[in-house]
Order: structure tokens, then sequence, then C-alpha cells
């Protein structure tokens, strides 16, 4: 097996479903209020904080 097989065998797809859509759109409102974007790539990032019930910590910011 290749590096490749073996990273795709440990990897977990997820949809891209509602509550992905609205964990990203809230943290893209929330960094434009402050002057800064977003780029598409940070759609990863929320998506992955679903995945793994990372906490939200925006408002302690």
């Amino acid at each position: 097996m290749g590096c490749i097989d073996a990273l795709l065998d440990a990897t977990q797809a997820a949809p891209w479903d509602e509550a992905a859509a609205q964990a990203y759109s809230k943290l893209r409102a929330w960094l434009a209020a402050k002057g800064k974007s977003l780029s598409a790539m940070d759609m990863l990032a929320a998506h992955a904080s679903l995945l793994l019930d990372i906490e939200d910590w925006a408002n302690d910011l």
C-alpha cells in the first residue's frame, strides 16, 4: 500500500452540510466585522471544528 492509499484509508470524508455552512458563515461574518478576510480554505477549518467538536471561543477574543 502506498502513502496516498494509507492516508485515504485513515481519513474520514464528511459531507458539507447545513451545520458546516452555518459554522463557516458565522466565522466569516465575525471576521468581516473586524475587517479581516476569510479564504475558501478556511471552510475546512469550520468543517473540522464541527467534526472534532471544538469549543466556540470566538466570543472570548
